[in-house]
């Protein structure tokens, strides 16, 4: 009679007093309920738990669990590891139908109380103390708004579980917990601890986990000084990964480093010479005032541009080199040939304005002409052009007419060479000798 008012108060007691009350009536148990023999109690258990019959479940589950919390000697089929995962799942389940945060508490510690007893009772050659490591890792991050210090509790266990077997945590959950932990080290502001974690972890992570890791490296390093240290680092690993080598040219450019970001566009030239590299490799020897090398490569460039856009842009560079290097002819080759290849970008006539500018200076240095003059009227018919097809230009040519329209020929001038407004005029060597390359027709204005 004792012992069944003893279980039946402890039932009531589970669901309201807090755990310390109820462990105290817990931790008296001595037999068994009603004298039944263990077999079957551990049947009623058995049956109740999977009927979800929780209160009974408990009633004969605790003192299993206190009585034989590892064997019952001549009952092979018994597990006391088992009954003590159940006994911790009950509490669990019964606290998350509590409304009470109090009560939701008392239930979860009452969990944790049964953890404690599998981990004073068995030895690693007894359980796999991994998984009760884990399940009780996940238990504390599951509840850890109604468990003081549950989460940091949480991550503790899973940092101890990658510790232990880096490999076995990477594998399990794809990778999960492993994000999870390097995650909460760095909401901890633990960075050397995630970085010491991150390099144990590389070798055993797969594709998902280690784009986790390149990810949340990149919000680790805010500076560009630090950045650019890490990808040196990982550069020394792989010195042909052309990611890490495009985003350190990146970083030394912006960090003012252009020795480094010269050095970065030729290995990436030499390892990978698409097209993108050897227009980076063309710039920088433009930068370097290498004007006959840019041009070498963007030639090779040009045989690897796909589209028209592409081959517009490589011929608009080259117009520019020539330009740079003084070779005028040239120089308007290729931006004509730009222009076939995209007539509405406005750039290419811009530098073919240009290209003619730079004629006048050539022709007439110091001693400039009515005739040296009429240049700059075809300079300004390429202007309109560069507008007409291309809106973005347009206030780039405002200001580059500011700068021609003023040379071109005065009224004084065009009424003493008989120059009637809208009437064609040829630019070529009736003018000059030295305009005899142009052989374009522009409009007096």
């Amino acid at each position: 009679m004792k012992a069944r008012l003893l279980y039946t108060l402890l039932v009531v007691l589970l669901m309201a007093l807090p755990s310390a009350t109820v462990f105290a009536q817990d931790e008296e148990i001595e037999e068994l309920p009603y004298g039944l023999d263990p077999l079957s109690v551990y049947s009623i258990f058995q049956e109740s738990y999977k009927t979800k019959d929780f209160d009974l479940a408990l009633m004969y589950g605790i003192p299993l669990a206190r009585i034989y919390p590892r064997a019952i000697e001549g009952l092979d089929q018994y597990s006391g590891a088992d009954v003590l995962d159940k006994v911790i799942d009950i509490f669990a389940s019964l606290s998350v139908k509590q409304k009470d945060p109090i009560k939701r508490s008392a239930l979860l510690d009452s969990s944790l109380k049964y953890f404690d007893i599998v981990f004073t009772k068995y030895t690693p050659n007894e359980i796999d103390m991994f998984n009760w490591t884990l399940k009780k890792g996940r238990f504390y991050q599951e509840h850890a708004d109604f468990i003081t210090g549950g989460g940091s509790q949480a991550y503790e266990y899973y940092i101890q579980l990658i510790d232990s077997d880096t490999q076995k945590m990477a594998e399990i959950g794809n990778g999960y917990y492993i994000q999870a932990t390097l995650q909460y080290l760095l909401a901890q502001s633990e960075r050397e601890n995630a970085f010491k974690m991150i390099n144990k972890v590389l070798p055993f992570a797969d594709e998902s986990t280690k784009s986790f890791i390149d990810k949340l490296q990149n919000q680790m390093f805010s500076d560009t000084g630090e950045r650019i240290t890490f990808l040196e680092g990982k550069l020394a690993d792989a010195p042909k990964n052309i990611e890490i080598l495009k985003e350190l040219y990146e970083l030394y450019q912006k960090d003012g480093n252009l020795e480094k970001a010269r050095e970065t566009a030729k290995v990436m030239y030499e390892v990978n010479p698409t097209f993108e590299n050897s227009m980076m490799m063309a710039t920088i020897l433009k930068k370097n005032s290498d004007n006959k090398s840019s041009i070498v490569t963007l030639k090779e460039a040009l045989s690897k541009a796909n589209n028209k856009a592409d081959k517009a842009t490589v011929y608009y560079e080259l117009a520019d080199s020539y330009l740079l290097l003084e070779d005028l002819q040239k120089a308007r080759d290729n931006a004509k040939k730009a222009i076939a290849e995209n007539g509405k970008w406005g750039q290419p006539y811009i530098k073919l304005a240009a290209i003619y500018a730079q004629a006048v200076s050539t022709c007439a240095s110091s001693n400039m002409e009515r005739e040296d003059k009429v240049v700059y009227w075809l300079v300004l018919d390429l202007l309109d052009k560069a507008k007409e097809v291309d809106s973005e230009v347009a206030s780039l040519v405002k200001n580059l007419y500011k700068s021609y329209l003023p040379v071109t020929p005065t009224a004084e001038e065009k009424f003493f060479k008989a120059w009637k407004a809208g009437t064609q005029i040829k630019v070529d060597k009736s003018l000059r000798s030295c305009y005899d390359w142009i052989n374009e027709t522009t409009t007096i204005r």
